[in-house]
């Protein structure tokens, strides 16, 4: 999420891609999206030699929660920068790719709108006016930020000045104590994280106390 909020409020696209990618199917989407600024993370250390050699256009590159080759740390990047803020600054905007089951992934190119900084997004309107979703709130994601919904509802969220709570994978049970342990107020989630919740036994189900949830917003096909 800081890097994701970085671009935004530089005011640049930003792509986020899966972790599971091949150096090939990673090296074909930093290419294609045309960026500039490249961050990474040990994770990903077996392939990125091949991903750096496919992806000569990348100026800068950047390795977070570790070193890497040719990579500077992106903890020291931040701590030099300034922590005042522009008046001048626009809001940035996403760049995501489809899976790419009917060849090649593509990505969804964006209109950059020069908003001012701050500007209320249509995820934080519809958070706040359609849920009743409130500033001071807790929000729960459950599935990866490289998906499209997941990213934005987390960027829509923080905007109306909520607690963000991302899961790095998705357990059924582990999201029902996320709920009860910190108070989680909205969620977004697709089906089948209902089914395997409802698959849980029911003295699992009724451990956990998850009045607190107002919201829990969900989309995709069963």
């Amino acid at each position: 999420m800081p890097l994701a909020w970085g671009a935004h409020y530089a005011g640049l696209r930003y792509t986020a891609v899966s972790a599971r990618l091949t150096a090939d199917e990673l090296a074909y989407i930093v290419d294609d999206c045309g960026a500039r600024v490249f961050v990474t993370s040990p994770y990903k250390e077996d392939v990125l030699a091949e991903v750096t050699a496919a992806t000569p256009n990348v100026e800068v590159r950047f390795s977070i929660g570790g070193e890497l080759p040719d990579h500077a740390p992106f903890e020291d990047a931040v701590a030099a920068q300034s922590s005042e803020g522009d008046p001048d600054w626009v809001s940035g905007t996403d760049m995501l790719y489809s899976s790419g089951t009917t060849g090649r992934p593509k990505g969804v190119k964006r209109t950059l709108v020069p908003e001012p900084l701050g500007t209320a997004g249509s995820i934080s309107a519809m958070a706040q006016f359609l849920f009743g979703s409130q500033p001071g709130g807790t929000y729960l994601s459950p599935a990866p930020l490289y998906h499209s919904a997941p990213l934005r509802f987390c960027m829509g969220y923080l905007g109306l000045g909520t607690t963000i709570i991302v899961m790095e994978k998705f357990d059924p049970e582990q999201s029902l104590a996320l709920i009860e342990s910190h108070g989680v107020t909205d969620s977004q989630w697709v089906p089948t994280m209902f089914v395997r919740m409802l698959k849980l036994d029911e003295e699992v189900r009724s451990r956990y106390d998850v009045s607190t949830l107002r919201a829990a917003i969900h989309a995709a096909a069963p």
